[in-house]
C-alpha cells in the first residue's frame, strides 16, 4: 500500500510553504516548521485516510498552527520585563561594587538557569553568550527561527521572574544593579570560555546512560555537549592526543566544540566518525548504524583493525548539512544519501517523525521510548516502509497508524507487551 503520508507531502508541501510564504509573508524556516508539524497532526491521526479532503485540511491546520505560533510569541514579547535588557550607561564600567553585587548573585544566577528546560537554556546561552542569531541556532538544533525567538523570551522572563524573587536573591537591590551583575558574569563567563577553548581538554573518562523514554544532555569538559535518547549509552575517553566517544548503545547528538590540535571521534562497532566541526547525529541499530548530519562535515570510515568482509576497504565518506549514510557492524560503508525531509536529533524535541522509512527501524526506536515492547513476528514484514508520527512519550500512538496504512494486525498481549503480524499472508508485499 502507497504511503498515504508520503504521498500528500510529496503533492502539497512545496505549496503549502508557498502559500504561508505570500498569505502571512513567513521566512522560509517558519513555513517550514509550520508545515511539518501540519503533516506531524495528520499523520498523528488515528485514521488520517478517513480525511475527505485532506488538502483543504492541510490548508486549515497550517494557517492555525502559524497565527497561534504568533499570537504567543506576541504575548511573550510583551510579558518580558524591560528593566532586565535596559542596562544602558550605569552597567557600562564594572566598578568594585558590581564586581562584588556580580560574586554574590552568581550562585542564584546558576540556579535559575539550571531550572529552565533545556531548550530554553541552550537558544539563551547560544544567543547571549556565544553571540549566535537566532537563525544561526535554529539552523544548528533543529527549530524554527520563531521558536528559538520564544525559547529566549521565555527564559529572559523566567530570569527576570528569578532575580526578582526576594526569597531568592536575599536584600533587594535595583534592577539595573542586578543586570549589571549579570553582565559581570556573563563576562567573565565569556573569558574564561575563550581562555579554555585554546587550550587541549584534560585527560577525562566517563560513560553515560540513559533510562526507558529519557532524552538527556551530557555537557563535557572540552564544552561539546552530547544528548543521549532513550535506553542509549555512551563511554567517553580523552587524551592529550584526541577525544573519542564509543557509542555502545541507541542513539546521541553531539554539538561539538571544535578543536583542531584534538580531534573528536565516535567509534561505533566497526565504523568511526571524525568530526570536522559539526552538529550531527548517530544511531546504532541491531545491524547497522545511522550518521546524519545537521551542520557542518563529518567524515565516515572503517574502524582501524576492522574485517572488512567481502569487499575491499572503501574511502573515508565525507558527509555535508543534510545528507547521511548507513555503514554494517563490519565498518563496510555505503553510499551517501539525501536525508530529505528528516532532519537529525529533530527527535529532542520530544517527537519523531517518519516519511517512508522501515518498519523494523522505526519499531526499534518507539522500543526505547516504553517498557510495553513491540516485536514483530513475521521478518516478512521487517521492510515495509511506513510514514508515521508520534510523541515519544506515547509511541504505541502509531500503532492504529500502523495497522490502517499495512497489511498487519496488532496482537496486545495480556502482559502488556505487542506482536505485529502479518494480516492474510500478505508478509513482504
Amino acid at each position: 500500500m502507497t504511503s498515504l503520508i508520503a504521498d500528500l507531502y510529496t503533492r502539497y508541501s512545496v505549496e503549502l510553504r508557498g502559500y504561508l510564504e505570500r498569505k502571512f509573508r513567513a521566512g522560509t524556516a517558519e513555513a517550514e516548521d509550520v508545515v511539518h508539524q501540519a503533516f506531524a497532526n495528520l499523520a498523528s491521526l488515528e485514521e488520517p485516510a478517513v480525511v475527505q479532503n485532506p488538502r483543504a485540511y492541510l490548508y486549515r491546520t497550517t494557517h492555525h498552527i502559524l497565527i497561534d505560533e504568533r499570537r504567543r510569541l506576541s504575548s511573550w514579547r510583551r510579558g518580558v520585563a524591560p528593566n532586565l535588557l535596559d542596562v544602558h550607561s550605569q552597567a557600562d564600567e564594572l566598578t568594585p561594587e558590581r564586581v562584588l553585587i556580580a560574586k554574590e548573585h552568581l550562585a542564584l544566577l546558576g540556579r535559575v538557569i539550571g531550572r529552565l528546560p533545556r531548550a530554553r537554556r541552550r537558544s539563551l546561552l547560544l544567543n547571549r553568550l556565544h553571540g549566535l542569531s537566532c537563525a544561526e541556532i535554529a539552523r544548528r538544533d533543529g527549530y524554527s527561527e520563531s521558536a528559538v525567538k520564544k525559547h529566549i523570551t521565555l527564559a529572559m522572563a523566567e530570569l527576570d521572574a528569578g532575580l526578582a524573587d526576594p526569597q531568592s536573591r536575599g536584600p533587594r537591590r535595583p534592577v539595573r544593579i542586578v543586570a549589571a551583575s549579570m553582565l559581570v558574569v556573563g563576562v567573565a563567563i565569556a573569558l574564561a570560555a575563550a581562555w579554555f577553548m585554546g587550550r587541549r581538554s584534560p585527560s577525562f573518562s566517563a560513560e553515560y546512560a540513559t533510562a526507558v523514554a529519557e532524552i538527556r544532555d551530557f555537557a563535557l569538559p572540552d564544552g561539546t555537549v552530547i544528548t543521549l535518547g532513550g535506553r542509549s549509552r555512551a563511554s567517553v575517553r580523552f587524551s592529550d592526543e584526541r577525544r573519542e566517544v564509543t557509542l555502545l548503545r541507541g542513539e546521541a547528538f553531539f554539538a561539538v566544540a571544535h578543536n583542531p590540535h584534538q580531534p573528536f571521534l565516535v567509534a561505533v562497532e566497526g565504523s568511526r566518525i571524525r568530526d570536522i566541526g559539526t552538529r550531527f547525529e548517530v544511531r546504532r541499530g541491531d545491524a547497522e548504524i545511522r550518521v546524519g548530519v545537521l551542520e557542518g562535515r563529518v567524515e565516515v570510515a572503517q574502524q582501524p583493525g576492522s574485517p572488512s568482509g567481502s569487499r575491499a576497504p572503501v574511502a573515508p565518506q565525507e558527509l555535508v548539512a543534510g545528507q547521511g549514510i548507513r555503514a554494517d557492524f563490519r565498518g563496510e560503508v555505503g553510499a551517501v544519501e539525501k536525508m530529505g525531509t528528516a532532519v537529525p536529533g529533530a527527535w529532542r524535541s520530544g517527537r519523531r517523525t517518519y516519511i517512508d522509512v522501515p518498519l523494523r527501524e522505526i519499531v526499534a526506536d518507539a522500543n526505547r521510548y516504553s517498557r510495553q515492547q513491540i516485536s514483530i513476528a513475521d521478518p516478512g514484514l521487517d521492510d515495509l516502509r511506513l510514514s508515521v508520527s508520534f510523541r515519544i512519550a506515547n509511541p504505541q500512538q502509531m500503532l492504529g497508524s500502523i495497522e490502517l496504512a499495512l497489511p498487519i494486525e496488532v496482537d496486545r498481549r495480556p502482559a502488556g507487551d505487542i506482536v505485529l503480524r502479518a494480516k492474510g499472508g500478505h508478509a513482504g508485499q
